[in-house]
């Protein structure tokens, strides 16, 4: 949930990277790090790699919220 992740996104460093075909992902890092991954395409669902070599479905025009970027606790599209 986003109440477990509040100090990282309140104080963490933030980082943003385009994976293509607008999808990207955000990493927040303070004493861990979580991810969110953004799929701005809004007719092609896109399968990306977390850090840990998972692959993840990220429907279209949504946003998935890792906590700690393995994990996906919640989807705007779900």
């Amino acid at each position: 949930s986003l109440k477990s992740i509040e100090k990282i996104l309140t104080y963490g460093n933030i980082s943003t990277t385009d994976l293509g075909n607008l999808v990207s992902v955000t990493n927040y890092t303070f004493n861990g790090t979580s991810c969110f991954f953004s799929n701005a395409n809004s007719t092609n669902d896109a399968v990306v790699t977390t850090q840990g070599g998972r692959q993840l479905t990220v429907p279209a025009w949504s946003v998935s919220i890792l906590p700690d970027c393995e994990k996906e606790v919640y989807n705007t599209a779900k």
